[in-house]
């Protein structure tokens, strides 16, 4: 996932081929000049999550009529007496609990399928897919948070971009980069946080007291391990979500304390959700797609895309970087995605 990474030439050609096509559609499409008529965007921040191994999310989110989720997990289905129910359909481990009043105030989504065509199991392609946004058969140098970052940059608007721990995160990788050896160069924008030796939630705690306290848009990082169950998964999955929703809730509180919350948006994601069936060691193997949660007050809250196929995760990411951070996302993105109802 991180620095350096070198892709063939004519992948990255092709790509920024398709993302010069973007910009100059966006341009003739009025984008840019009804952006500087409105004067300059709202800074906002944006804090991204990743749930490093691969999240299970029946192991969070339980369907409560579901009753192949009783018959394929004879030991690690959750008992409904014990659940949280946040809806008709859906109850929450108690484990996660925390969310409960996030999502009974309107403010968490939950995308329950999230994925993409053809998934790898490997734990390091999938991130770099959902890193670099691209599709399973192509190779991608920049991180799509390094390609909005460049944009910004380019704009003349004001971004700071923080990541824990000390490595830069592929995901904000820049093609820039490749000039510095893969690497930030002199006076580059992107800086690990002061906490980022410590553990995920104290990274999030100093998130929580920094974020949306300026004029520019705020782009943060932050890896949380500890989600690769192959066993033992009940009080390993349930150990580790407990602290997560802990570190999530005090996120939040924090960031509306400071009176700064409507500007925050907090997407939370891992690179695969996991089997449905558990295995032998009472855990769960590398799944397909997996849930991707929203916080904020800006959310449209409740479960989205339930009753659907998985959704592709870049049709998430266009509508986080068009609705969120105000960037055109074909430039982004390369190509054209749907987006989906989530931000108010």
């Amino acid at each position: 996932m991180n620095a350096p990474f070198r892709e063939p030439a004519s992948s990255r050609r092709h790509f920024l081929r398709q993302v010069g096509c973007g910009l100059a559609a966006c341009a003739a499409g009025g984008f840019v000049p009804r952006l500087l008529a409105a004067g300059p965007p709202e800074p906002r921040a944006l804090i991204l999550i990743q749930l490093e191994g691969g999240h299970d999310g029946l192991s969070t989110f339980v369907p409560l009529e579901d009753e192949a989720y009783y018959r394929l997990r004879p030991t690690l289905a959750l008992r409904r007496r014990d659940l949280v129910v946040l809806d008709g359909a859906a109850g929450l481990s108690p484990a996660g609990r925390g969310l409960e009043p996030l999502f009974k105030e309107g403010k968490l989504t939950v995308l329950p399928q999230v994925g993409y065509v053809d998934p790898s199991h490997s734990h390091f392609r999938s991130a770099e897919i959902w890193h670099t946004a691209s599709a399973a058969d192509e190779r991608l140098y920049s991180g799509w948070l390094g390609r909005s970052l460049a944009i910004f940059e380019a704009q003349a608007r004001p971004v700071t971009a923080c990541h824990g721990g000390r490595a830069l995160p592929r995901i904000l990788v820049r093609e820039e980069d490749l000039a510095h050896g893969g690497r930030p160069g002199p006076g580059d924008l992107r800086r690990p946080l002061t906490q980022a030796g410590d553990e995920a939630a104290v990274q999030l705690a100093e998130i929580g007291e920094r974020a949306a306290g300026g004029a520019a848009t705020e782009l943060y990082f932050v890896a949380v391990p500890g989600f690769d169950t192959h066993f033992d998964q009940a009080d390993r999955h349930a150990a580790r979500l407990a602290a997560t929703v802990g570190a999530l809730r005090t996120l939040q509180r924090r960031l509306e304390r400071r009176g700064v919350a409507e500007r925050v948006l907090t997407v939370v994601f891992s690179e695969f959700g996991r089997s449905v069936a558990e295995n032998s060691q009472g855990g769960t193997d590398h799944g397909d797609s997996g849930p991707v949660l929203l916080l904020g007050p800006r959310v449209r809250g409740g479960f989205r895309g339930r009753d659907t196929a998985p959704l592709d995760f870049r049709r998430v990411l266009a509508t986080v970087v068009d609705r969120w951070l105000q960037v055109p996302p074909i430039a982004v993105l390369g190509r054209h995605y749907d987006q989906l109802d989530l931000l108010s």
